[in-house]
C-alpha cells in the first residue's frame, strides 16, 4: 500500500494520465481492489458496532445499508452471503435492480409497495380492456396503442411476480414480529429475534417442541457453530462463509433464520413421533386365556370367555370379552405384532 501511495503521488506530479490507477481516480471510479478493501472495512466495523448491542433500530438499518452496498459493489452487483444472512437476522429485504441500484427495506414495507404497484397496473389493464372493446370505430392506431399498453402491463406483472418470489423466503420472517418470550410479556427486539440461545429455544418451542427438546436442539446448533451463546450465524450453519460470492443456485438454497429453525423443529418432531411409535409397538403385549365352563341343561354346548391383560410401560389394563369377539381381538393382536416387526423389534 505504501508503494502504491508513492506511485500515486508521483503520477499526480506528472502532467497527464500516467497509470490505470490515476485514470480510475480521474474518472471517479474505484478499482476492484479498492472496492474489496472498502467492503472489508465496512464489514469489520459492522460486526464491532452490532456486537456492542447499543444501536437504535434506525442506526442498525443505516449500518446494515452502508455495509450491504459496499459488499454488493465488491461482489459485482450480486448479494453476498454476509449481506443475505444479516438481512434475514435483522428483518430486512435487499434488492438490486437492473441498473445496480441497491435498496434496503424493512419486511412489510416491500409488500405494501408491491401491492400499490399491483393496484396501479391493474388500473392500466382495466383501462386497456375498455379501450380495446370500443376501438373498432377509433381506427387501427388506437388498437395498436392499446396492445402496446397491454404488453407493458404483462411485462410489469412478470417483474412483480419475480420480486414476490424472490421475497418468499424473507416474508416468512414477518411472523416473528408477534413472537413472545416464554414466561414474559415482553416482545423480543424487532429484527434481532435470534440474538441469544433463549430466543432460539423459544422459537423452537413455538414450533411445537417440548422445552427439553428445544433446549437439546439449540445445544446442537451452538455446538455446530462452536460457541456457547450469543447470535447464531445462519449463513455459516448452512455452509456459507462471510463475504463469499454467492451464485444464483446458492441464493436459491439459502434459508432465512426462521425457515432454518422451523425445518430443524419439524425433523425433531418427526423423530419424536417415530420413537413413540416404536415404544408402543415394543411394549404392548397381550395374554389370552380361555376358560371352559361346565355344561348345563340350558347350555347344551361349551362356551368360553376371553380374559385380556394389556401392558404399556408401567400401565396395565385387564378386560374380558365374549367368544364372538375372539377373531377381532386376534386380528388386532396380529397388527400389533406386525408393527413390532416393521419397527425392528
Amino acid at each position: 500500500d505504501g508503494l502504491d501511495d508513492v506511485n500515486n503521488k508521483a503520477d499526480q506530479l506528472t502532467d497527464g494520465i500516467n497509470s490505470v490507477t490515476e485514470a480510475y481516480g480521474f474518472l471517479g471510479i474505484k478499482t476492484r481492489e479498492e472496492l474489496a478493501k472498502n467492503a472489508a472495512l465496512y464489514t469489520e466495523a459492522n460486526k464491532l458496532v452490532m456486537a456492542e448491542g447499543k444501536l437504535t433500530a434506525q442506526q442498525q438499518e443505516e449500518v446494515f445499508e452502508k455495509t450491504a452496498k459496499a459488499n454488493i459493489a465488491a461482489n459485482n452487483g450480486v448479494i453476498d452471503s454476509f449481506t443475505a444472512s444479516q438481512a434475514a437476522a435483522l428483518g430486512f429485504t435487499v434488492a438490486v435492480d437492473e441498473n445496480g441500484r441497491v435498496t434496503v427495506e424493512k419486511m412489510g414495507q416491500a409488500k405494501t409497495a408491491n401491492d400499490k404497484v399491483t393496484t396501479s397496473v391493474n388500473g392500466i389493464k382495466t383501462a386497456y380492456d375498455g379501450i380495446s372493446s370500443s376501438a373498432g370505430g377509433a381506427g387501427n392506431a388506437m388498437v395498436r396503442a392499446a396492445n402496446e399498453a397491454s404488453s407493458a402491463y404483462d411485462k410489469l406483472q412478470a417483474k412483480i411476480k419475480a420480486v414476490k418470489e424472490a421475497q418468499a423466503v424473507a416474508d416468512g420472517d414477518e411472523t416473528l414480529k408477534n413472537l413472545r418470550i416464554y414466561g414474559q410479556e415482553k416482545a423480543p427486539v424487532e429484527g434481532n429475534q435470534f440474538g441469544s440461545k433463549l430466543a432460539v429455544e423459544n422459537f423452537l418451542k413455538s414450533q411445537g417442541l417440548s422445552e427439553a427438546a428445544a433446549i437439546e436442539e439449540a445445544r446442537k446448533l451452538y455446538a455446530k457453530q462452536g460457541t456457547s451463546g450469543g447470535a447464531l450465524n445462519f449463513g455459516k450453519l448452512q455452509g456459507f462463509d462471510d463475504g463469499q460470492m454467492m451464485t444464483p443456485a446458492d441464493l436459491n438454497r439459502f434459508k432465512s433464520a426462521s425457515m432454518y429453525l422451523a425445518e430443524i423443529a419439524e425433523k425433531a418432531r418427526d423423530a419424536e413421533r417415530q420413537r413413540d411409535s416404536r415404544e408402543t409397538a415394543r411394549t404392548a403385549t397381550a395374554r389370552i386365556t380361555t376358560q371352559e365352563y361346565g355344561r348345563f341343561e340350558s347350555q347344551p354346548s361349551a362356551s368360553k370367555t376371553i380374559d385380556v391383560n394389556l401392558r404399556l410401560g408401567d400401565a396395565t389394563a385387564s378386560m374380558s370379552m365374549p367368544e364372538s369377539q375372539e377373531n377381532a381381538l386376534m386380528a388386532l393382536l396380529q397388527q400389533l405384532q406386525d408393527s413390532k416387526a416393521i419397527a425392528g423389534y
